[in-house]
């Protein structure tokens, strides 16, 4: 026999040595997923053991200044996500070749393909890894942090605080460098 199914617990069929599939896909009703509740070494606290949600696709990111905007353009603004459960891996590079125009304050990325929510205890705890910041003038973006229950990225020019008093900076429209042919370049990904 081929394929032999036990019916016996309210519709559920049970399948021994494991299930492969030569073609086709496993489609799950929505809500639906994979259950690992019966594995072991759960941590306290679980919530959930449920996986039920997987994509993947593209976005696009973009510079915003807390105020006015930027003159010129992108060369290049392409971004890429993966989620998995709750958890989302965001890619992105944007290419600015911008010039002078009403753009003031502190700049942040836009665009983010889901709103983030926050932590239980408060805040949202997501760190931006630079891979490539170039033709920047002063400090370049080195970190960034995602604000609870929005779509923005907050870029960081100093990540560090040296003693009480002291905070993190954030980059304003005045680390662009703003004169045509020398396009700022950003690398990054944030989880």
């Amino acid at each position: 026999t081929a394929l032999s199914l036990d019916m016996s617990v309210g519709g559920m069929a049970t399948i021994a040595n494991g299930l492969v599939l030569s073609d086709g896909n496993v489609v799950f009703a929505a809500g639906h997923g994979i259950d690992f509740s019966n594995a072991s070494n759960s941590a306290t606290g679980s919530t959930s053991a449920l996986l039920d949600d997987y994509e993947e696709g593209e976005w696009t990111p973009q510079y915003e200044p807390a105020s006015g905007s930027f003159g010129g353009s992108y060369l290049t603004q392409k971004g890429r996500y993966t989620k998995v459960g709750r958890k989302v891996t965001l890619e992105f590079q944007l290419v600015a070749n911008f010039s002078n125009n009403t753009q003031s304050g502190a700049v942040k990325i836009i665009g983010l393909p889901f709103t983030v929510s926050a932590h239980s205890s408060g805040g949202s705890f997501h760190g931006l890894t630079i891979a490539q910041a170039t033709r920047f003038t002063g400090d370049p973006p080195r970190g960034g942090q995602i604000q609870e229950n929005s779509t923005k990225i907050f870029l960081w020019k100093t990540v560090e605080a040296t003693g009480a008093g002291t905070d993190v900076a954030q980059l304003t429209t005045s680390n662009f460098i703003l004169t045509g042919g020398n396009p700022n370049n950003l690398v990054a990904s944030i989880t």
